[in-house]
């Protein structure tokens, strides 16, 4: 609970939400193969993983956009960069 308000106390909504927005969008992939480990530890003490698993598909959603290429590894500047990217890549795919 420190850790947690520590990083939401720290900066505003604003800076908060365009550093988590914009770093995962360069980190989805990894970060949905990480949750495998809490999805089988909440499975294994018999407790509900469809946050988790819910969690994952949208990381999984989000890496299929492939902004890690698109950005070349770098965190865009601004979080509507990354909404402007998957536009783009919903508008191409379709």
């Amino acid at each position: 609970l420190d850790s947690i308000s520590e990083t939401l106390d720290s900066k505003s909504f604003r800076e908060t939400m365009n550093r988590l927005v914009t770093g995962t969008s360069i980190h989805a992939l990894r970060r949905s193969i990480e949750l495998d480990g809490s999805i089988q530890m909440l499975e294994t003490s018999s407790l509900s993983s469809v946050m988790s698993r819910a969690a994952k598909s949208k990381l999984e959603t989000l890496a299929s956009f492939n902004l890690k290429e698109k950005f070349k590894g770098q965190k865009p500047d601004h979080w509507l960069d990354v909404i402007k990217a998957c536009k783009e890549d919903a508008t191409v795919n379709n």
